[in-house]
């Protein structure tokens, strides 16, 4: 039996010896915590707006206790790790990088770096009027979402975002709120990548937990943000391994019919905002797709996951490919099929 509890202290000793300790100090209304036991928890899971993290004793029932939805899984050891794949061998696996949890900082460096704000930008604190802008936007709600609500945010969080032109192109914020700090959250528009933007904003917001006795801590999805973290005055500490379940697998087909899909295989005619979609195919008997990312350039391979008898969706996203005689629709756009 799995139970919920609100007392975290019952499962402080569990977190004791893990990297993101701090886990056990998250303050806001935020985190779900399950256990085993109510009265002497040996195994728990705590629920950070989607990211799982187990701790304790390896416990089966515990992990297939995960919510519909996009979710992060994270094992405190080994045991957990393979406890992950054996009840969801769906999972992606990927290497994330973990950051020194006792960072120092160069103030004279932070405040230097938040000087080089290029002309026709303004840096600007997380207000009402912005956090709805930010919210609305796909590419920026993660600044604001890691929260119940609106006002939650501002009882517990804060943020730096620069604006051109009166919109919103990037920000710094807390995605969590410990007793003593902040894990920082930061992302950029697209077009707007690679001109110190997000440096600004997060040299900004380490200015602000400095001068209100906040650690602002970091963790990195990529090197890219490994080497953003490092221009900020952070260290490297570690990588480790994170698992990732779709919310497309909520409405996977299990066990789908295939015979039609030889007649997807081929070339099409086909750019979209993020990617452009160049070959179908089939590998081991599951239905691929070859993209070139427009950012870098570089090619990715995609698992279409079947939603309906011609309807697939993309496994790291929700969207939808609809399958027709002699093309595809994506995006509700139409793209011939070449060869």
């Amino acid at each position: 039996m799995i139970y919920l509890i609100k007392d975290f202290s019952k499962v402080e000793n569990l977190f004791d010896d893990y990297y993101l300790t701090q886990l056990k100090d998250v303050i806001s209304e935020e985190v779900k915590i399950y256990v085993d036991d109510i009265d002497n928890p040996t195994s728990a899971m705590a629920d950070l707006s989607g990211d799982l993290w187990f701790v304790g004793k390896p416990c089966k029932e515990m992990v297939m206790n995960k919510p519909k939805g996009w979710v992060e899984m994270y094992g405190q050891t080994e045991e957990w790790e393979k406890l992950i794949l054996e009840c969801w061998p769906e999972a992606d696996k990927y290497i994330r990088n973990g950051i020194d949890r006792n960072p120092t900082f160069d103030k004279d460096n932070l405040k230097r770096i938040v000087s080089t704000l290029p002309k026709g930008y303004k840096l600007k604190k997380i207000n009402s009027r912005i956090y709805n802008l930010c919210l609305k936007d796909d590419d920026l709600e993660d600044l604001v979402e890691g929260f119940n609500s609106k006002k939650d945010f501002f009882k517990y969080g804060c943020g730096y975002v620069i604006t051109k032109k009166g919109k919103v192109v990037a920000g710094a914020s807390s995605c969590t709120r410990y007793k003593n700090g902040i894990e920082i959250e930061i992302d950029t528009k697209k077009e707007e990548r690679r001109k110190g933007l997000a440096s600004v904003c997060g040299a900004a917001l380490i200015l602000y937990c400095l001068e209100h006795n906040l650690t602002p801590l970091w963790d990195a999805a990529n090197k890219i943000s490994v080497h953003l973290a490092e221009k900020l005055g952070y260290k490297f500490s570690h990588e480790y391994n994170a698992y990732v379940i779709s919310s497309i697998h909520d409405i996977e087909i299990k066990n789908p019919d295939k015979t039609s899909w030889e007649k997807y295989c081929g070339k099409y005619e086909m750019l979209i905002d993020d990617f452009h979609l160049e070959e179908v195919f089939i590998k081991d008997g599951d239905l691929y797709a070859k993209v070139i990312d427009r950012e870098d350039g570089k090619d990715l391979i995609c698992r279409l996951i079947p939603i309906g008898p011609n309807k697939f969706g993309r496994l790291w996203g929700m969207v939808q490919i609809t399958f027709c005689d002699d093309c595809l629709i994506i995006d509700n756009k139409k793209c011939k099929k070449i060869s």
